[in-house]
């Protein structure tokens, strides 16, 4: 079994903070499965923009047009297409709780068992208490982290998260007091905190 075995890691961190470069890494580490709220916009992102998924994400990682507005993205920033996929259509349709549902879907028991999950995009209570319902908020980890980026979630619909009144542990870091703390690092630190939180609930 990984470390990371029997947890689910949330990070949650203002855009720029180095999020999907950390749960990489984890990945790469540890075997953490690597999952996204955000996957099922990128779907309909998709059959909006009439773009294939490969050619959507290769804009999207343009960090010019993931945060300015660009003809491929309707007139609209990457990033703001995907906000108004979330809070102007599926979670006013489908509920608050809806991405959460969707990654319950992805997931199953024996990847949580043997190597666990890392979500690169969390924000909002509402995702993390179905995945805590189902696998014990004993086993759930907010990391939170300022990195290379924002400092605040300015323009982001997302914020920091927080879900200690149904027992899910946070976590406070800090990057950019770490020197020159390689991500990898900075992932193996991630875990020696969630295995020192777990030891001391």
């Amino acid at each position: 079994m990984s470390e990371t075995g029997n947890s689910i890691i949330f990070l949650n961190a203002p855009k720029g903070a180095g999020k999907d470069t950390i749960a990489a890494a984890l990945e790469s580490i540890f075997g953490t499965n690597k999952i996204a709220f955000k996957e099922p916009m990128f779907a309909i992102a998709c059959a909006m923009t009439g773009m294939s998924l490969s050619a959507f994400m290769k804009t999207y990682s343009d960090r010019n047009k993931k945060e300015n507005p660009c003809e491929e993205f309707l007139g609209m920033s990457g990033r703001d297409l995907l906000i108004s996929i979330s809070e102007d259509f599926c979670k006013p349709k489908f509920g608050e709780d809806y991405f959460g549902r969707m990654a319950l879907k992805k997931m199953n028991s024996s990847h949580f068992k043997r190597t666990g999950y890392v979500f690169s995009d969390s924000g909002f209570h509402s995702e993390i208490v179905p995945i805590a319902e189902m696998y014990g908020p004993q086993n759930c980890f907010i990391v939170q982290f300022v990195g290379q980026g924002s400092e605040s979630f300015e323009g982001d619909s997302r914020d920091w998260a927080n879900a200690e009144d149904i027992g899910v542990t946070t976590i406070k870091m800090n990057r950019k007091n770490e020197g020159d703390v390689t991500p990898y690092e900075f992932a193996e630190d991630v875990v020696t905190m969630i295995n020192y939180a777990r030891n001391h609930k």
